[in-house]
């Protein structure tokens, strides 16, 4: 197939170096992914993006980019930057030569979708919700407007089930991470960990307090800001020598920190669409212990790799950490390698494309 991929311009793909940004780090498997499998595949992206795809660019640099850091008009810029993005992709698309158009944002393109005939498929990485995706009026009407036009690819069934009312969803397909990068630890170490923004919703405080409670370290591995009220009277008062906090890691030496502990904390209060970081703890042998929200119970087997436990329950976390040591580390690695891999994504994508195409 001819394959034309349209990223999102906010970052570079796969990511920027001082955050992760898991949209990106998607895509780009999906990309190199597919070109691996004989396709061809041509992604439009910002300048700073890196593939072995057939890049193209038109020299504008992401919004993340340091340069743009001071840039009071940054959300303007993005969205010009994208429209720009959208434009050109569609005009490319009208040429004929492709088979298929995927985007990786819902936001922008559609908009343009009426003015090409083809099929075109998005990846939706958020959350279907009226305090997430669903918070404008607009953001409602254009998934009305645009529903039969574009063809959606859930991460996970419970994203599904949660928005199928405005995304027109034709098959889920979840994530893969590519295995090389994650190596597996037999033992790990004492600390729990937690990976991710710390903000509210993910929930770092929480994490703190089952450490606590546990009597266990706890390394912190995510960007923050000081600054903010959350982190000023959630975080920062309940840091102390058994609390490390990181910081940003770049996601292709992540496989270290997870590796060295003896469970991932993944107390979400969200409906989270899906959760990279947990296959990837998996993936390095570490269990998973997490609220029961969103996709947790298709990541997780509760009991296996992992325990999934009642929302807001903090002494269920803490019960939970205490027989951590009653699972298989080698049968969480083994469940991410049977579900969870990059090769068994993109053969998803594969999938999905052909029977689009072949309509």
């Amino acid at each position: 197939m001819k394959i034309l991929m349209l990223a999102q311009s906010s970052n570079p793909i796969p990511s920027p170096s001082d955050k992760i940004f898991a949209p990106g780090v998607i895509f780009n498997e999906i990309a190199e992914g597919l070109k691996e499998r004989g396709h061809e595949v041509t992604v439009f992206a910002s300048s700073d993006s890196k593939t072995k795809a057939k890049l193209v660019d038109f020299g504008i640099p992401s919004t993340h980019n340091k340069s743009l850091e001071t840039d009071k008009d940054i959300w303007y810029r993005y969205y010009q930057h994208q429209m720009y993005l959208a434009s050109e992709v569609i005009k490319e698309y009208r040429t004929g030569k492709y088979d298929l158009l995927h985007i990786d944002e819902f936001r922008v393109a559609p908009y343009f979708s009426e003015f090409v005939e083809g099929p075109i498929t998005c990846t939706y990485h958020g959350i279907p919700a009226e305090d997430h995706d669903l918070r404008f009026d607009l953001d409602k009407l254009r998934q009305k407007r645009f529903y039969n036009r574009i063809k959606y690819i859930a991460a996970t069934d419970k994203q599904k089930e949660l928005g199928s009312k405005y995304f027109n969803f034709v098959a889920t397909v979840h994530h893969g991470i590519d295995l090389n990068r994650f190596k597996l630890s037999p033992r790990g170490g004492d600390n729990l960990a937690f990976v991710g923004r710390l903000i509210e919703g993910k929930n770092p405080d929480i994490a703190i307090d089952v450490a606590k409670k546990s009597g266990r370290g706890l390394d912190l591995f995510g960007t923050y800001d000081e600054t903010s009220e959350y982190f000023k009277t959630k975080i920062s008062p309940k840091i102390d020598k058994s609390i490390n906090l990181n910081g940003h890691v770049h996601y292709t030496k992540m496989g270290s920190a997870y590796e060295n502990a003896k469970a991932l904390l993944f107390p979400i209060t969200w409906d989270e669409a899906f959760g990279l970081v947990v296959i990837e703890a998996m993936a390095c042998g570490t269990p998973v212990i997490a609220f029961d929200r969103g996709a947790m119970r298709e990541l997780i087997v509760d009991g296996k790799t992992g325990f999934v436990v009642k929302e807001g329950d903090v002494q269920g976390m803490v019960d939970a950490v205490q027989k951590i040591d009653t699972i298989d580390r080698a049968e969480c690695r083994a469940h991410v390698e049977k579900n969870f891999s990059a090769e068994k994504m993109v053969a998803g994508y594969e999938k999905v494309f052909k029977e689009l195409v072949l309509k």
